[in-house]
């Protein structure tokens, strides 16, 4: 899978108000923004971060904790990159 098409399925697994809240308004994603409410973060790692490492041949490596806050910097990084 590509960058672009790892992004468009995130962005299908968002509700419509919540592409928008994260997209446009720079909100923090929340779990009533996806289609199946999860945790936030797990779903920024599983659906994000793991699979970047994964294109880019890096190891997962195990963490102690992992902040909302750090999830959404990479997501928001990661998007701002594309936009560029």
């Amino acid at each position: 899978m590509q960058i672009n098409g790892l992004i468009n399925e995130i962005w299908e697994k968002l509700m419509p108000d919540g592409r928008n809240n994260v997209r446009d308004y720079d909100k923090l994603l929340k779990s009533v923004d996806l289609k199946e409410q999860s945790d936030p973060e797990a779903f920024t790692k599983h659906f994000l971060i793991e699979k970047i490492l994964d294109l880019l041949n890096l190891e997962v490596l195990p963490e102690n904790n992992f902040s909302i806050c750090i999830a959404t910097l990479y997501f928001k990084t990661f998007h701002a990159m594309l936009l560029q």
